[in-house]
């Protein structure tokens, strides 16, 4: 005979490291690629959980990226959120992108490049060369474009003074 008990136990959350102990919301801009995508969504969805009340959503899907959006603010009605369906591995879509978040939010204090792809696994005998180059395209050249662009308007920015500061 076996029993079957339900708990509501939550898992401890390792990533709340944002919100200060007074709870209030934090005045910061977070960017997140790949937004579209379920790492995506847990990311902006931590973010606002994390009192982040401004965040920007890049995505190359739309459909993905407006579900997303639905999604955070269904479950956090006052943050505002800035989707752009954007191709990361075309560098002047991507420092648009940067130029469009900067001018509704003002700056960019947290970048998570998290948009990546797979590819078919299969024998590498059988590995299409432009499917290969497109998942390195996306997966390392796309991330290196976005840090290029989010570090140079974090480097033109007055630094924020705050306990979250240091991370």
């Amino acid at each position: 005979m076996y029993a079957c008990v339900e708990t509501t136990v939550e898992p401890p959350n390792r990533f709340s490291f944002i919100l200060p102990p007074n709870n209030r919301p934090l005045l910061r801009i977070a960017l997140v690629t790949g937004a579209g995508g379920a790492l995506g969504l847990a990311t902006i969805l931590q973010f606002a959980q994390d009192g982040v009340t401004q965040i920007a959503g890049l995505d190359i899907s739309a459909p993905s990226l407006s579900k997303a959006a639905t999604t955070l603010l269904e479950a956090f009605p006052t943050v505002s959120f800035l989707p752009l369906n954007v191709d990361l591995t075309q560098e002047e879509a991507v420092e648009k992108a940067i130029e469009a978040v900067v001018a509704k939010f003002g700056r960019i204090d947290y970048a998570v490049n998290n948009a990546a792809v797979g590819q078919k696994l299969g024998p590498t005998s059988e590995t299409d060369l432009s499917e290969y180059d497109r998942v390195l395209s996306v997966n390392l050249r796309a991330v290196l474009i976005c840090e290029k662009y989010e570090l140079r308007q974090m480097e033109k920015q007055e630094p924020l003074v705050g306990r979250d500061t240091c991370l």
